[in-house]
């Protein structure tokens, strides 16, 4: 038999006991062990399959899964369908639990506290009313765009945007006095 894994003509040693029995093989004439036989019905699930499906149903430790998509795949995390819905799944299920979960006034307290203490910040856009303090908007179209993104952390975008909105002109402007 041919593997498509190997590349070569195989022998069959003996039948996998896996939820779904599959023939193992080694190389015909080559040293070394035996292992799954992978043909076409095999690399179509290495490509549409999740990681965890194939090895439950083929009874494959997560390295092979791995080595078997880095060859047949791009071997990237979440490049097949089934990865893809299994990773969307989890991450319903974690979001879910995380909203219906309740804290205590003690572990609020602890979780400010440990803010504080690491010099964490809640996010810019809750720190002042309207997002754009003094000092960043009298800024505005004294240098270029991507200069003065760069120096208070916003995007160009966002300072164009901005800068537009409140009427000030560009820094090259021919009409700026």
């Amino acid at each position: 038999m041919t593997c498509l894994y190997r590349d070569a003509a195989c022998v069959v040693t003996t039948l996998h006991d896996a939820p779904i029995p599959w023939r193992r093989v080694r190389v015909r004439g080559g040293r070394g062990g035996s292992g799954l036989r992978v043909s076409d019905e095999v690399v179509r699930a290495i490509r549409t399959e999740s990681a965890v499906a194939l090895r439950f149903w083929f009874g494959v430790s997560v390295g092979v899964v791995w080595r078997w998509r880095k060859r047949f795949n791009d071997g990237s995390h979440n490049s097949t369908p089934g990865s893809k819905a299994a990773h969307l799944a989890a991450s319903r299920a974690g979001a879910r639990a995380t909203r219906e979960r309740e804290f205590t006034e003690a572990e609020c307290d602890a979780r400010a506290e440990t803010s504080k203490r690491l010099g964490l910040r809640p996010p810019r856009r809750w720190a002042t009313a309207g997002g754009w303090t003094a000092a960043e908007l009298a800024l505005l179209g004294t240098d270029t765009d991507a200069a003065v993104a760069a120096r208070i952390g916003r995007t160009e975008l966002a300072v164009r945007v901005k800068r537009g909105r409140a009427k000030v002109p560009t820094f090259r402007d021919g009409r700026r006095k």
